[in-house]
């Protein structure tokens, strides 16, 4: 039978207990709840006026709309590329979760945006596709430009904080 102690723990950062604290008061702030729905209510609202107000595509006009389609998935992708660049001054971690919601959005915009290239489609998908696109592109860019705006409170609050350390 082995009687040696255990190894003792490695000592904690000194900031970490208060980097955890922050993280799980941030976790209820009305304004993190807000700023995870605000894209999900506009994606609705957007996709619900783009499904009312779709053009009739059916397969003889599928290709007038074709570059609708491929320009809305190209820009849909691009915010991705915004997304990785903003990725780098994430600190809190409700803006994780709205890195999370835009994947979705970009996944669901690109690939609706793609299939809808397809010529050969029932009429009746062309209107759903055209509102999952439209309200998906809606939600990608109202979640980039909300976590670029927490990307830069989180850095104007870090800097005010070393600022009124003595």
């Amino acid at each position: 039978m082995n009687t040696t102690p255990p190894e003792p723990k490695p000592a904690r950062r000194a900031g970490a207990k208060e980097k955890l604290k922050t993280k799980a008061a941030s976790l209820g702030r009305r304004d993190a709840q807000v700023g995870f729905a605000a894209p999900l209510v506009a994606s609705l609202l957007v996709g619900a006026a783009a499904y009312v107000f779709a053009p009739r595509i059916d397969a003889a006009t599928a290709s007038k709309y074709s570059s609708l389609f491929s320009t809305s998935g190209q820009i849909i992708v691009t915010l991705l590329v915004a997304l990785a660049i903003e990725l780098r001054s994430l600190r809190e971690l409700n803006a994780q979760r709205l890195v999370i919601g835009t994947l979705f959005y970009v996944a669901l915009g690109v690939g609706a945006a793609v299939l809808a290239l397809n010529p050969t489609l029932h009429p009746g998908l062309y209107r759903w596709l055209f509102a999952v696109t439209l309200a998906s592109g809606c939600g990608a860019l109202l979640s980039v430009v909300l976590i670029a705006y927490r990307g830069l409170e989180d850095e104007v609050t870090t800097r005010r904080r070393k600022a009124t350390r003595p």
